[in-house]
């Protein structure tokens, strides 16, 4: 399985749904019902499944190769500066997990490698894990 980064990563059926029909490169996906099978978020602080380095067909039922580990990255929807953890946000996104209500569980994607504007691409250190904000 090729794709733009090395590490673990793992095949999976993307499935549409009513907001995101397509998935493409650098964008973090979760699951959609079944393990093996994976959505563009409709809504921010979904629990990650990693982000998609590899598509054989951006459409439902197309297989897409995730990054479970390792460095990936993502486009930003708000500044984020490097070492910060990351959520995944509606539509693939990535934005700041100290953006979130006070006594959130914050459902993190990693943390940035990089500091980065908003629509920019933050290179992110996959260690998706659960914590109270």
């Amino acid at each position: 399985m090729a794709g733009n980064v090395t590490g673990f990563q793992r095949p999976y059926t993307f499935r549409a749904n009513e907001t995101f029909t397509t998935v493409g490169i650098d964008q973090a996906v979760v699951y959609s019902g079944k393990m093996r099978e994976v959505e563009v978020p409709k809504e921010d602080n979904l629990i990650p499944v990693g982000i998609v380095s590899y598509q054989y067909e951006d459409r439902d039922g197309g297989t897409v190769a995730v990054q479970l580990d390792r460095i990936a990255q993502i486009e930003a929807v708000e500044p984020i500066a490097f070492g910060e953890e990351v959520i995944v946000a509606a539509g693939g996104k990535a934005k700041r997990a100290a953006g979130l209500t006070e006594g959130t569980v914050a459902n993190i994607l990693g943390e940035a490698q990089n500091s980065v504007n908003a629509g920019d691409k933050v290179q992110v250190l996959i260690r998706p894990r659960a914590k109270t904000v």
